[in-house]
């Protein structure tokens, strides 16, 4: 591509039939905007103690995609709010001033999250139905994403399937559920298709339900793997992890609605959930049963993962919520380390996100192994950053399949 003079240029691999290995990363929550600059995220301590983080957003999720693109990944999966505001061009400006030199040659996968349906605070129109259209075709004019097959134009890339390899991606538009202000309601203050507006419904009945069956139906018959990605998270420690209603009992874009699919989920043997909203590290487990193609039913395990560390905000755990499904929570599971003098050696929680490697197993299947992955500032005995080094929290995640 050649503009004003300068030239810009970029290589793509798709996936062979006879690739062995497969890398893959996945985050959520950039939310970047002009102000990020200067702007450091609040940091929770073990206490609950506030302090800004060592760096600002935007060096942090610099650091982050600079950390990505050294690990040379076929695709990158955002799991929504990639900007701040979805109708404010400054900040996908924003966005791709930073994530342009990664998605040259690395293909970018997103879902929509809250923020891309936010037009902008006040004059902007926050989630009035037109502002927030208005929103989503700066996310639409930006990617080319898979036809979905819905037969409606306003579903087109709010929700797609990617096969790559031996995993399906399924990427899903769960920002809204009907009716509106109900306790179903992903967003409060948006209006769904049949409500005025034009996000899609996903409750059993709707459109994208419906498609997601079937493309359930067809991951489990064609890929080792099946990664379902959207934005709210079912299953967290976090502020959205109330139940919907107004502050404090509830929260007004809570995630708790979505776990009406975890049975649709473990029916069709959905190995793992890509989310963010909650802004910090988490993994849960929810044990089941899944339907095997032969009728038969056998136990399973759906890994969720908030994976909300992209250059947002490092939260801490909502006091009075309680996730009896969760595994690992940097916050709590990864104790911050500092020597005498009170410099951070390691642990804590900070920006990242998760790598997934996959790779043929000797018995001709496949196994996957997922990394929780930190960007560790790595600081002088004056508190000044010095570098980034990429870290791993403790335990991986693997999986195995059959071919």
């Amino acid at each position: 591509m050649i503009q004003d003079g300068a030239i810009a240029s970029g290589r793509f691999r798709l996936p062979a039939p006879t690739d062995s290995t497969l890398r893959f990363i996945a985050y959520a929550d950039s939310e970047t905007e002009p102000e990020s600059t200067g702007k450091f995220a609040d940091w929770p301590d073990e206490d609950g103690n506030k302090r800004p983080y060592l760096v600002d957003q935007t060096d942090g999720y610099a650091a982050n995609l600079a950390v990505m693109a050294e690990r040379a990944p076929a695709f990158v999966a955002i799991a929504g709010d990639l900007v701040q505001s979805g109708g404010e061009q400054r900040d996908w400006d924003e966005f791709w001033r930073h994530t342009a030199p990664l998605a040259a040659s690395t293909f970018v996968l997103p879902a929509l999250g809250n923020h891309e349906y936010f037009a902008g605070p006040r004059g902007f129109g926050r989630y009035a139905t037109d502002d927030s259209e208005r929103a989503v075709a700066k996310y639409r004019s930006y990617f080319s994403l898979p036809d979905n097959g819905s037969g409606e134009a306003s579903d087109e890339e709010r929700y797609y399937a990617v096969r790559w390899g031996p995993v399906s991606l399924i990427s899903l538009d769960l920002n809204n559920g009907r009716p509106n202000r109900s306790d179903r309601d992903t967003n409060w203050h948006l209006l769904g298709d049949g409500e005025g507006g034009k996000a899609p419904d996903w409750a059993p009945g709707s459109r994208q339900h419906r498609w997601l069956r079937e493309a359930l139906e067809t991951a489990r018959r064609e890929a080792a793997f099946t990664f379902v990605m959207f934005h709210h998270c079912p299953y967290s420690s976090g502020p959205h992890a109330r139940p919907p209603g107004e502050w404090p009992e509830g929260d007004d874009l809570s995630g708790v609605p979505l776990r009406e699919l975890t049975p649709l989920f473990m029916e069709y043997g959905v190995d793992v959930l890509l989310t963010g909203h909650d802004e910090m590290l988490e993994h849960s487990a929810v044990d089941g049963e899944q339907q095997l193609a032969d009728g038969e039913r056998a136990p399973h395990r759906l890994h969720v993962f908030d994976v909300g560390v992209g250059g947002d905000g490092l939260r801490g755990p909502m006091a009075g919520v309680r996730n009896p499904h969760r595994v690992f929570l940097a916050h709590a599971d990864a104790p911050e380390v500092r020597d005498a003098d009170g410099r951070l050696l390691d642990g804590g929680k900070h920006y990242g996100h998760l790598e997934v490697n996959l790779e043929r197993s000797g018995d001709g299947g496949w196994r996957a192994r997922l990394d929780k992955v930190y960007v560790f500032p790595v600081t002088a005995a004056d508190g000044s950053v010095l570098r980034f080094e990429r870290r791993l929290y403790p335990g991986s995640t693997v999986l195995t399949a059959d071919e």
